[in-house]
């Protein structure tokens, strides 16, 4: 809710990427405007969005000849912001085309809990705070009035209204959300999905953190009205309130009529991390995510932005639901095992050192973190000791003792030109290889990696396959590969 154009930093780089002939923004005029309590109410905010809308746009057709598609991505509060100012902005701008409509995470149904859903009942005493502020009772659908009694997510939702027509024209609409976790928009509100149970999983116990998809669907409507009637600003009914079938969101039911009225293509995102910042994952905000969860968050975004303009091969049509697009096992293994990887080892119990390997640094770090007060040691590749924490520093010098061997530095280096060798940009610009001792070893690492772009040589240091969603990054990573030295990244 307290975003900021900032937040989309990395959707403006990776379209700008995919699509370099687009002109990326992001709406900054209501920056100060959708301060959580304090903000502005969402009508007022959207006439602001309208406004900056329109200039950008006016801007654009005075210097481009032919038409101009409009493209919106909008983000939890931010896409019922852009839902209010479409029937203006199309007003002004008569011949512009509609492309694609995505939104993340929007609470299209607002985000008032049902009385089953204890966790969540604190989202339902969003009235009290009216008199301060109309932004959370429209969210959560109490704010009617004496004057006007229709609460303004319904307004939105109105079959036939001029916000249902605007939204129409769009050639696609999609709504991606995730699927728990989220502690202000339930799964049925931000899939427009209410008939299925959105249960919590039980992920496997050896499962450290990872990220997927859980199910993906198109709605298609029964009928569309073949002319939408504009009712009267004065036109009210009485709101028809029901529950989504797994008991987490209770909604008007004119909303998801008015919603329903047109096609929807609906993802729902799953994601295993502890204490994760749920709400942002599809943005992939930094600054309130783990290294791990960021990480996740940034191939998930790399996997929506191509949805914008559907191109063929990415569409979650091609993805198996539910399925798990990057997993992170947590497996006790021998110190024979941990050569060339990065390593958490802790003694748990006098002189019981136990070794954890893995083969991201992020995966390595993150599962350091959460080890409390348990005395450990983190080894890189190399086995160099890079951290150290817990309340037990006597056990620093058993685990470096059980974990330490004979490997000489010639040795961990040699060979490089002998080896198999994965190229990955993981981040921009951020090039890391992989060593391998044999092609079968190499080929089922490449094939696990499934989001990042990469790229597969031989040992004579040429091509053999390439995969991944960015093919911008294969340029970087064949640059990068004639200063690549070894000694860095080895898997055994």
């Amino acid at each position: 809710m307290a975003g900021s154009a900032a937040d989309f930093r990395l959707w403006e780089n990776r379209l700008a990427v995919h699509y370099p002939d687009w002109r990326v923004r992001s709406l900054a005029s209501y920056k100060q405007r959708v301060v959580p309590i304090l903000g502005d109410g969402l009508d007022e905010v959207a006439a602001l969005a309208e406004k900056e809308i329109v200039e950008i746009l006016c801007d654009m057709q005075s210097e481009y000849a032919g038409p101009v598609t409009l493209h919106c991505i909008g983000h939890s509060m931010g896409g019922l912001i852009l839902r209010g100012a479409l029937p203006g902005v199309f007003e002004q701008v008569p011949d512009l085309l509609a492309g694609t409509f995505l939104s993340l995470s929007v609470p299209h149904l607002g985000v008032q809990a049902s009385w089953g859903d204890k966790k969540a009942m604190w989202r339902n005493l969003s009235k009290l705070t009216a008199f301060i502020s109309p932004q959370l009772p429209q969210l959560a659908v109490q704010d009617g009035t004496s004057k006007d009694s229709t609460p303004y997510l319904v307004k939105l939702a109105k079959e036939g209204s001029l916000y249902i027509r605007a939204l129409r024209r769009f050639r696609r609409r999609i709504c991606v959300t995730m699927l728990n976790g989220d502690i202000v928009i339930p799964a049925a509100s931000g899939s427009l999905w209410t008939d299925r149970k959105w249960d919590k999983p039980a992920w496997p116990a050896s499962l450290l953190a990872g990220w997927g998809f859980e199910a993906y669907s198109v709605h298609e409507p029964d009928s569309v009205p073949e002319s939408p009637r504009c009712p009267s600003v004065h036109e009210e009914e009485d709101v028809v309130w029901t529950t989504s079938a797994d008991g987490a969101c209770s909604f008007p039911k004119q909303i998801e009529q008015g919603l329903l009225s047109m096609e929807w293509e609906r993802l729902v995102v799953r994601l295993h991390i502890p204490k994760a910042t749920v709400h942002v994952f599809t943005i992939a905000k930094a600054q309130e995510q783990s290294v791990l969860e960021h990480l996740f968050s940034c191939e998930c975004v790399e996997v929506l932005v191509p949805m914008l303009a559907g191109r063929k091969g990415v569409d979650p049509t091609n993805i198996n639901c539910p399925s798990w697009a990057h997993e992170v096992a947590l497996e006790r293994s021998p110190r024979e095992h941990c050569y060339g990887k990065w390593t958490v080892a802790l003694e748990d119990g006098v002189g019981n050192v136990k070794f954890y390997p893995f083969f991201l640094e992020q995966a390595a770090h993150f599962h350091f973190d959460r080890l409390g007060a348990k005395s450990r040691i983190l080894f890189d590749p190399l086995r160099v000791a890079i951290r150290y924490e817990g309340a037990n520093q006597a056990s620093w010098a058993t685990i470096r003792r059980a974990f330490e061997h004979q490997v000489s530095q010639a040795s961990l280096s040699s060979g490089i030109d002998e080896k198999w060798l994965i190229g990955s940009e993981e981040g921009i610009g951020n090039v890391k290889f992989y060593m391998f001792q044999t092609s079968e070893e190499a080929y089922v690492v490449f094939n696990r990696m499934f989001v990042t772009s990469r790229i597969l040589f031989n040992p004579e240091r040429q091509e053999v396959a390439r995969k991944g969603w960015n093919p911008c990054a294969f340029l970087t990573i064949s640059k990068a590969l004639p200063s690549f030295e070894g000694g860095t990244y080895l898997a055994s």
